[in-house]
């Protein structure tokens, strides 16, 4: 076993965070990867919504304006 340190920046005050994981000898860095990767969305969590289009008031409805 080997271990690895890893690190996140979030640009914000008091927001970075350290750890170490333990891998196999024989980790490929794309396993590594993941592991690191799992580590880390241990501390992020996102959401998104497509956004509603709303008409302005007054706005034409449809077409160039032209």
């Amino acid at each position: 076993m080997k271990t690895i340190e890893w690190h996140l920046e979030t640009g914000m005050q008091g927001g970075d965070r350290s750890g170490e994981i333990e891998v196999d000898d024989d980790a490929t860095e794309d396993e590594i990867d993941q592991m690191v990767r799992e580590e880390v969305f241990n501390f992020v969590s996102w959401n998104w919504w497509e956004k509603e289009v709303e008409e302005a008031p007054g706005a034409p409805v449809g077409g160039s304006g032209t």
